[in-house]
Parts: structure tokens; sequence; C-alpha cells
């Protein structure tokens, strides 16, 4: 079963496409797949005692919810370059949060509002609103050391990095 599920994917992935050409069709193609590794990732993360057929009609459509809420993040972004306002740079940073966190609930087989993150730098705030609410931080080690190597060789941009959400850097080009 794996090793289908697998070449499965490969071949998704060796297929190019335009998804970019439109808005419809990148819409299109983002739900698609957020449906599809949506399942996948619930499949695999299904108990026992699980419904089969219950766990993939639920995570199809977690999916391709959450896959279109992300699609709508991209769309804001490029409103917010297009119009240079860093309100939407942030307004796009909270939709693309929610909907990358409706995409993992979906493929860890969670109900679509069981568990929120946002991820600014190399930190990740969750959100546990399942039973109790909770907020747990967590430090995404990779993402820091790159950030402090970053910090030696580069400069830091605190204007943008707060205008965007995102540590940034610039280096002098000679």
């Amino acid at each position: 079963m794996k090793a289908i599920v697998l070449t499965l994917l490969f071949l998704i992935m060796c297929f190019s496409s335009k998804a970019q050409a439109n808005d419809t069709e990148a819409a299109l193609y983002n739900v698609g797949f957020g449906a599809v590794f949506g399942t996948v990732g619930a499949i695999i993360n299904k108990s026992l005692d699980e419904s089969l057929g219950k766990v993939i009609k639920k995570s199809l459509w977690q999916g391709a919810l959450g896959s279109y809420i992300t699609f709508e993040s991209k769309r804001l972004l490029r409103e917010a370059r297009r119009q240079e306002q860093w309100e939407y740079f942030w307004a796009a940073k909270l939709v693309n949060a929610a909907g990358t966190s409706i995409k993992e609930n979906a493929a860890l087989n969670r109900d679509f509002y069981d568990k929120w993150h946002l991820n600014i730098g190399f930190s990740r705030i969750e959100f546990n609103t399942n039973d109790r609410f909770s907020i747990e931080y967590k430090l995404m080690p990779v993402a820091f050391v790159y950030n402090i190597d970053a910090l030696f060789r580069s400069k830091f941009e605190l204007k943008h990095s707060l205008r965007v959400g995102e540590f940034v850097y610039s280096i002098n080009r000679r």
C-alpha cells in the first residue's frame, strides 16, 4: 500500500503545470493537492477503530478548505505587494497560518479546529483549542541557527521585518 501511495505521489509531482496562469486554475490545483495530501496523511494517522470512509470524507474537505484559505493568503500577498500596504502582509500571514493549520489538522486526522499555529521567524506559537485552551511556544531549531548565522553575515532590517512578519536581512552587494 505504501509503495502505491508513494508511486502516485511521485507521478503527480512529475507533471508540470501552468497553475499560475490564472487564479481559478491555481486555486483548483491548490485545493486538489491539499485534499489529496490531507487525505493521505489522515489515512496514515487513522486509528484502527475508525472507519476508512469517514476519515477520507473528513480529511478531503478539510484539506481542500485549508488549501483554499492558504491560496487566498497568496492573493493577499500579491495585493500587498501591488499596494505596498504592510497591513496586508500581516493579514496574509494570519490567513496563511489558518489555512496551514487546517491542512495540518486534516493530515493528522484531527478536527479542523483542534490546533492552530503561527510561525514568526524561528518561533512557532501553537494554540490548542481541543478540550482546554492552551498556548505553547516552540523554537524551530534549524530556522534559529540560520537566523543566528544571518545576524553575523548580514544587516538586520528591523523596519522590513516588522512590515512583513519575518526576519529580513540585507547584504551589501559590490
